[in-house]
């Protein structure tokens, strides 16, 4: 089929027409003329006949001509219009790819074509983009590199990445990019196919940050829980922990319960004027606040710490756990940040929560073991008192018992003397 195809195209391109021609021609003339010799007529019917002849050879190459010029003219219709369709399908799968296309002078590095959602994701209409380069939409310390790459000896195909392109409203996004090079309108090019990953990057990156958070707040777990600490050892570690798995918080407060108000009792950043032990009153309206700060996002739990404390009125956003003993409110860990509303990710607040559960295990603990420990002391005081009262009682009872003894064996003592002294008198008298 195919090599049928590309005789037919052949016998229909000038060349092949002209070669028909020529051909038709020359046998016409030579067949033509050796049959009317071969007829024998005379000069003048032979005069006419040549005529005649040359009157049907014009008249059958004009039809062949006309002929293999009409099947040339539909053959280059068709040919037109299933171009127009390849062109047309080509814009349409250009215009309307879900990933951002364009196309690109391989020279000069400008925008040639750019389709809709390349439009979309980046904010410029596609007359700004001609305007533009490729160069534009980079980062200033990344266009060396990228001119570098785009002028650098490569195959048809490439991908590369990840680049960083600036939007017209200043975001920053990762992506990868699939080019080949084509020709656009005689002049070398390159197409472009984009793949947005800043979301799959940030959410590599968040899941790492979370990995190393769970293995840090492992870690401390570890660390607490293998060895005995007292309160404010606890809340120390507590507020440096904070620090370690939320790296974007700005400020780090502990507030811990005593009694009927509200301490704070470790503080990392923050304003100057708030400092440890600066206490709230534990009002009902504070407490019924608190008892679901868990479930306050950033910024409405930013809201309430602002309205609580005057010195954090200019809070954006906070991650707020509360630390509960045995259905207990006993205090509240705070990460604030005073420049960004959204600075805070999911997992962050994750971290923090299972840090307060933590806590709230570890500081039971703690005042477990303090207990413990003050148990043994008054146990070690009542067995220093009760050997001091039996030593008491053994010096005044039985000293008195020992004395009263030695008193008595004393006395017995000197009587078996005197008895004994009065026998050997009475055995040494003569008997009469």
């Amino acid at each position: 089929m195919r090599r049928q195809r590309k005789k037919w195209r052949f016998w229909l391109d000038p060349a092949g027409i002209a070669l028909i021609y020529w051909s038709v021609g020359l046998l016409w003339i030579l067949l033509s003329d050796h049959l009317l010799m071969q007829a024998g007529v005379d000069p003048v019917t032979l005069t006419r006949w040549q005529m005649a002849k040359g009157l049907l050879f014009v008249t059958l190459s004009a039809l062949l001509l006309y002929g293999l010029m009409q099947m040339g003219r539909r053959l280059l219709r068709e040919q037109t219009e299933r171009l127009k369709k390849s062109e047309a399908n080509y814009r349409l799968l250009f215009e309307h790819n879900p990933r951002p296309m364009w196309v690109y002078d391989l020279e000069t590095l400008r925008f040639l074509a750019v389709n809709r959602a390349a439009v979309v994701l980046y904010g410029y209409s596609p007359e700004e983009f001609r305007r533009m380069t490729i160069l534009d939409i980079r980062p200033e310390e990344d266009r060396p590199k990228v001119a570098a790459s785009a002028w650098a000896p490569r195959g048809a195909f490439k991908h590369s990445g990840p680049w960083r392109h600036l939007t017209k409203d200043g975001r920053l996004l990762e992506v990868e990019i699939d080019s080949h090079l084509i020709e656009w309108e005689g002049r070398p090019a390159v197409l472009v196919l984009v793949q947005d990953v800043t979301e799959r990057n940030r959410i590599a990156r968040e899941n790492a940050r979370y990995r190393e958070g769970l293995e840090r707040l492992l870690e401390v777990s570890r660390q607490l829980m293998g060895e005995t600490t007292d309160c404010d050892r606890l809340q120390a570690e507590l507020v440096k922990t904070v620090r370690q798995i939320v790296p974007s918080a700005e400020a780090v407060l502990l507030w811990m319960r005593r009694g009927d108000r509200f301490v704070l009792a470790q503080k990392d950043g923050g304003p100057e004027t708030l400092k440890p032990g600066f206490s709230l009153p534990l009002t009902a309206d504070l407490m019924a606040r608190l008892e679901t700060v868990d479930t306050l996002d950033p910024v409405e739990a930013a809201a309430l710490q602002a309205r609580t404390v005057p010195a954090l009125r200019d809070l954006k956003a906070a991650l707020v756990a509360p630390i509960r003993t045995d259905h207990t409110l006993e205090g509240v860990i705070c990460a604030d940040s005073f420049t960004r509303a959204d600075a805070f990710a999911p997992y962050e607040r994750a971290l923090l929560q299972s840090l307060a559960a933590l806590a709230s295990v570890t500081l039971q603990n703690a005042r477990l073991f303090t207990q413990l420990r003050r148990l043994s002391r008054q146990l070690l005081v009542a067995h220093e008192e009760e050997r001091r009262r039996i030593a008491r009682e053994l010096h005044d009872e039985v000293g008195a018992l020992l004395t009263s003894a030695q008193l008595c064996l004393g006395m017995a003592q000197t009587e078996c003397r005197r008895r004994s002294r009065h026998w050997r008198r009475t055995c040494r008298k003569p008997v009469r």
